[in-house]
């Protein structure tokens, strides 16, 4: 099980249970699929989105000014997805 780890800019943290698998799109990896996900979510800041976790039925839009890792359900972390430079 994977947990969806969020550090917002101004250092708040949440967790949010992702399952067992997820899929993560950014503009890099396939630029027209992110377009698609940025129109039919409409993420509250999309100038600053650079990629969405799709899991289950859920589309999460990741921020550039936030840190994400995706963590193990025993709280070892599996993979910063943060936004790399």
């Amino acid at each position: 099980m994977f947990i969806l780890r969020r550090i917002n800019s101004e250092k708040l943290q949440s967790n949010e249970v992702i399952g067992n698998s997820y899929v993560i799109t950014s503009k890099l990896s396939n630029e027209e699929k992110f377009n698609h996900l940025l129109l039919s979510s409409k993420p509250c800041a999309p100038e600053k989105v650079y990629a969405f976790i799709c899991y289950d039925i859920e589309v999460t839009p990741l921020y550039e000014d936030s840190l994400y890792y995706i963590m193990t359900s025993d709280g070892k972390t599996f993979s910063n997805i943060s936004k790399k430079d």
